[in-house]
């Protein structure tokens, strides 16, 4: 069935790369001598790849709030009842163990559902906490400080460079995890198909 559309499954991609260059240089920068520069200022390199990535993934993450809002691929993030939620036990058992033992996943992909219970979950506070509060820590960190005090009307670069190394530290681990479930267990090539094609075969029998 046809789930992803052209428009996700480029952005898809365009924000798993941009994450990924903002992991590298993140490291780099946090593990190194560098430290984020003000606007303005002469950066070493990997600060302006850094830089680089996030606008683009800034800009991907506009387009995909918008792309939620005016198409129907919004409703599959949205929670507006515990009916939506129920059986995230159960996935949750799935992922734990039944996944390593070969037994079959008891979420099927539909047309109203495709994210099953814990993914939506996941997906929901990833897309709409994690990341707006990582974007915008991050842009408060390229600001000088007098910038991000008039923007944000606050000025803790030390609190919010823990934020932002926090929630990047997130955005890697449910990267890896997402890369992890869509290659190596059950039904990765199926997703991996889906992501080039925007059609779904995982848990079709």
């Amino acid at each position: 069935m046809y789930l992803y559309p052209l428009w996700i499954r480029l952005w898809h991609i365009l924000n798993a790369l941009s994450v990924i260059v903002l992991i590298i240089t993140g490291i780099t920068m946090l593990f190194g001598d560098n430290t984020l520069s003000s606007i303005g200022e002469e950066q070493p390199a990997v600060v302006r790849w850094h830089n680089i990535a996030a606008v683009i993934l800034t800009l991907g993450y506009v387009i995909f709030v918008t792309g939620n809002i005016i198409t129907d691929n919004g409703k599959h993030y949205r929670i507006k009842t515990m009916k939506d939620i129920s059986g995230t036990g159960e996935m949750m058992k799935y992922y734990l163990s039944g996944i390593f033992h070969g037994r079959t996943n008891p979420f099927k992909i539909s047309f109203d559902q495709k994210f099953n219970p814990l993914q939506k979950i996941i997906y929901f506070k990833t897309m709409y906490v994690v990341m707006p509060l990582l974007i915008l820590s991050g842009i408060a960190l390229m600001l000088s400080e007098e910038r991000a005090q008039a923007v944000f009307g606050i000025n803790g670069q030390l609190i919010t460079d823990i934020v932002h190394i926090f929630m990047g530290s997130i955005v890697t681990v449910f990267l890896i995890i997402h890369i992890c479930m869509s290659t190596i267990f059950s039904g990765g090539k199926a997703h991996m198909r889906a992501v080039i094609t925007g059609f779904s075969e995982a848990d079709e029998d």
